[in-house]
């Protein structure tokens, strides 16, 4: 029985984990795409955690399926837990667009866009020009501003430049010194 075979098109996230979960089909990574694909965007990391805490992701499915839901998701940080993000980065490795890569050697100089509650995000890019556009986004409570951060190498969780035509890095921010750009 494959993931596919199931009687009738899935669209609820609760009865997708509950069916993953208990019937434990065979599913290909491109065949998970879809069916997190028709519960919607912002339920699939709840989707691919619970998967994740059972056992039942796979490794190779991870790599593409983790930084994948992280881009797709409206708000990643209020999707799932910080420690839940960190478990699941950590379980596919670094990556860059779905590809499991070594990570850079050297520190990386990176810009964010945000009011200061939301400076230390994960979602972060090496185009300031990027980071001032997000800037003026209507989503801030306050004024946005420029937030700059060097970042180890050993912080950085994914790279993803394709799909949504942004330059972003996914950064664990905790600890990180972040400061406003000048």
């Amino acid at each position: 029985m494959t993931a596919m075979d199931v009687e009738h098109v899935i669209t609820d996230a609760g009865e997708l984990i509950d069916y993953l979960l208990d019937d434990q089909p065979d599913y290909s990574c491109d065949e998970l795409m879809t069916l997190l694909g028709r519960v919607g965007r912002n339920a699939g990391p709840a989707v691919v955690v619970s998967l994740y805490y059972e056992g039942l992701l796979d490794r190779h499915h991870a790599v593409v399926v983790v930084p994948d839901v992280w881009s797709g998701v409206e708000f990643p940080l209020v999707a799932l837990e910080r420690s839940d993000w960190r478990a699941l980065f950590a379980f596919a490795g670094y990556t860059h667009n779905g590809r499991r890569r070594g990570r850079p050697r050297l520190p990386r100089t990176l810009y964010r866009g945000a009011d200061e509650a939301h400076r230390d995000g994960w979602s972060w890019t090496d185009d300031r020009a990027q980071a001032d556009w997000f800037t003026d986004r209507s989503i801030h409570r306050e004024p946005g501003r420029v937030w700059r951060a060097t970042v180890e190498p050993w912080r950085l969780l994914a790279r993803i430049t394709e799909g949504r035509g942004e330059s972003e890095y996914v950064v664990d921010t905790d600890g990180l010194t972040i400061t406003p750009a000048v």
